[in-house]
């Protein structure tokens, strides 16, 4: 299952092509990323605590062991874990958490780059935070958008299952 709802998630790619069709101010971009204006204020401590809460959730933590294991049920083997393999391990999340926050990094590029000089300043639906990909999927925004949102949604289901019955028996 896991493996088909991965292919929904692929439809959040267009997120890192559509800064480059858009008009985007790249040395201001990477001047705000490496040098961030901090403010003590309600919308950008909330903003700050969902980068945070998204990016280092409990449940993201469950993610990886989860796979493994299901893929040394399917072939049946038993796995002597050794230090080459804790290595590949730690490379493939470092990797995976990596290209996550690359994707998440995009997808807040490209509605600031799209929506806000259109004055866009907040989102309520899901049809507005559709439009940032408009600029490169037309009519198909919503329907792109929603696919990944769904196949996202899907996909950490399972997970956040796992991560609360582990949680609970520990307790």
């Amino acid at each position: 299952m896991a493996g088909i709802l991965k292919w929904f998630c692929i439809t959040l790619l267009v997120y890192l092509i559509v800064p480059f069709f858009t008009k985007v101010d790249w040395l201001q971009v990477l001047k705000s990323t490496f040098i961030p204006h901090i403010q003590f204020n309600k919308d950008y401590i909330g903003a700050l605590v969902a980068i945070l809460g998204t990016t280092i959730s409990p449940y993201l933590f469950f993610w990886q062991p989860t796979m493994e294991a299901e893929d040394v049920m399917k072939t049946g083997t038993m796995i002597m874990v050794n230090k080459r393999m804790l290595n590949t391990m730690r490379k493939d999340v470092d990797v995976r958490m990596l290209f996550s926050n690359l994707v998440m990094f995009f997808i807040i590029l490209t509605c600031g780059s799209v929506l806000y000089p259109h004055g866009v300043r907040k989102i309520d639906t899901v049809q507005q935070a559709a439009t940032a990909l408009k600029s490169i999927a037309g009519n198909l925004a919503y329907a792109l958008f929603a696919i990944g949102i769904i196949g996202t949604g899907f996909l950490a289901i399972p997970v956040l299952s796992g991560s609360l019955s582990y949680g609970s028996r520990k307790l």
